[in-house]
């Protein structure tokens, strides 16, 4: 495996890059930034994000919880997929923000930060892994949670 694919870093990188390419984070982005109901922005982002975890749960919950990775040249991998979905929630915040729908208090960067805690993978795996919701459940209540954190009304 190692002479044909690389180091463990070069691994974790090939497993994680259907998840990091797929095509339910260009489809949910594009939905976004052609919706005009704020909720249904974040509504449309927890499908997007559900979509993703659940066609990779098996790969994703094992790397992230049953068996997480030391080396840091694999945290490094995980890093770069974590700052892509930082991107891509940016993305919505943008569209939120273009909506004037934030809350007078929920600056962007707090924007940002709390669609990642509410829509991020620990909420997925907590969730899902740990407390065994469904898919269903889980994108309901996130959903719910950032409207709440997140918007005017």
């Amino acid at each position: 495996m190692y002479s044909s694919v690389g180091n463990k870093p070069a691994i974790l990188a090939a497993l994680l890059e259907p998840a990091l390419t797929d095509p339910a984070v260009v489809d949910t982005l594009a939905a976004v930034a052609a919706c005009d109901v704020p909720r249904t922005v974040i509504a449309l982002t927890a499908e997007g994000t559900r979509i993703t975890h659940e066609r990779r749960w098996d790969l994703v919950y094992g790397l992230f919880c049953r068996n997480p990775p030391g080396e840091p040249a694999v945290k490094a991998v995980l890093d770069r997929g974590a700052d892509d979905y930082i991107q891509a929630l940016t993305q919505v915040v943008d569209r939120l923000v273009d909506l004037d729908a934030l809350g007078d208090e929920v600056s962007r960067s707090d924007a940002i930060d709390l669609l990642f805690f509410r829509l991020g993978p620990h909420a997925w795996m907590t969730l899902v892994g740990e407390r065994k919701w469904s898919f269903d459940q889980t994108q309901t209540w996130i959903a719910r949670a950032a409207c709440r954190a997140l918007l005017t009304n």
